[in-house]
This record gives C-alpha cells, structure tokens and sequence, in this order.
C-alpha cells in the first residue's frame, strides 16, 4: 500500500505519518508540505507508481486541499482522477464537508482520535467511492 500526506504544518505531517506507520508498518508513505509540491510529485510520475490513498490539508499556502482535490479529479490521466483522498482540517465550516463530498472524498475534522482516522482509513481502503 502505498499513502500519500500532504500538510503543510510539520507537526501534523508527522503525527498522520506515525499513525499510518502504526497502522501500516511495512507501507509505503511519502510525504509533501504543500498542494502546489504535491500536485507536481503526483502528476510527473508514472500510474504504477500512484499512491493508493492520499491525505491532504485544507488550508495550505498556495493551492488549498479542495483546490489540489479538485486539480485531480480534473485529470485526464483516469488513474489519477479515481485516487481515493481523505481531507483533513481544522477549519469549522459547513462547507468544507460539502465540498468534500462533492469532490468524492472523505472529511475528517481535526483534531481527531486516533481510532476515528483508523475507521475513515478502512471505510476509504474499502469503497471506491465516499
């Protein structure tokens, strides 16, 4: 399996890692701090090599989450625009959700339990849409 966590707060980029590692100890995880570095890494490699799942921030410099979600679902590359995302934020707004969902991902509110995340990642692992 292999993840993909774009934040570009340090702190939760590496707590979301230490989770999926516990999780996932022998997957792969790679990791961006922004939309715009994030959307480069995904869109310049080849399809085999697509991570199975992506975790991305809301707010982020430069390209927001919803932006960056958005920018893959417009892909013409199929195998990037299906990619299964979960998008986290701490923003309170009732349309974050909503945008998520109309972008075909999951939402989860941070901060979050850790058992919370573990039941979003098995619900994403395991659909192929939210």
């Amino acid at each position: 399996m292999k993840f993909f966590v774009v934040d570009d707060d340090q702190r939760d980029r590496a707590f979301l890692v230490e989770l999926l590692r516990d999780r996932f100890p022998n997957d792969e995880i790679e990791e961006a701090a922004n939309g715009l570095e994030s959307r480069d890494k995904l869109f310049e490699r080849p399809e085999d090599q697509l991570p199975d799942l992506v975790l991305t921030d809301f707010q982020m410099p430069g390209l927001n989450g919803l932006k960056f979600i958005k920018s893959i679902r417009e892909s013409s590359v199929a195998r990037v625009a299906e990619l299964k995302i979960v998008l986290l934020t701490s923003f309170i707004s009732d349309r974050v959700p909503a945008e998520a969902a109309k972008l075909k991902c999951w939402f989860i509110q941070k901060p979050f339990r850790p058992e919370d995340f573990y039941r979003l990642l098995d619900d994403a692992l395991g659909k192929t849409t939210p």
